[in-house]
């Protein structure tokens, strides 16, 4: 490492650098399972790790009022895989208050969250457009609680879509569970 003549006093001249095996790499069988288990590390606002996030650039771990949010800047949409059975889902939606504040100038975005199978039509679960700048309760997290039953293997899908502008659509999910009951 060299640092730029006559700013050698701001580099320290020993670094130290470690690497270890993760205990989800050691149990991953493909580098596509190893992708979705990093999932649950970098973004903890989730409680499992997501068939698919697209686009995947559109996706950040960040916090909105001290809780950690998943940044899903519209638009995006975070695929789970649902074996049958009954599930409770859970968790907030919103859009960061620095998207209608101030500078802030989103037009708005809408949520959605269904259930898709190859064989049936969606069963969509919520359909929800927010526009904080008009509508003052359009503000700040919205809560999600559903029973759901699955009758056969499904995907679980939340999505987010842009206004007539994806401009400041600083869309997120946050503590989002969905149980097994």
């Amino acid at each position: 490492m060299r640092s730029f003549v006559g700013k050698e006093a701001y580099f320290e001249p020993k670094f130290k650098l470690s690497f270890w095996r993760s205990a989800v790499v050691k149990t991953a069988s493909s580098s596509a399972e190893i992708r979705r288990s990093l999932w649950t590390l970098f973004y903890p606002s989730l409680d499992r790790s997501p068939l698919s996030a697209e686009p995947e650039k559109n996706f950040a771990a960040d916090h909105e009022n001290g809780k950690e949010i998943l940044l899903a800047h519209a638009p995006s949409r975070l695929s789970f895989a649902l074996p049958s059975g009954r599930y409770l889902i859970s968790g907030n939606y919103g859009i960061k208050q620095a998207a209608y504040r101030g500078a802030g100038r989103t037009d708005g975005v809408q949520f959605r969250i269904a259930l898709t199978r190859a064989d049936a039509p969606d069963h969509e679960i919520l359909r929800r457009y927010l526009d904080p700048r008009k509508h003052e309760m359009d503000r700040g997290a919205q809560a999600i609680w559903a029973e759901l039953s699955v009758e056969a293997p499904s995907v679980l899908v939340f999505e987010t879509a842009a206004g007539a502008s994806d401009s400041w659509d600083w869309s997120y999910w946050s503590d989002l569970k969905i149980e097994l009951r």
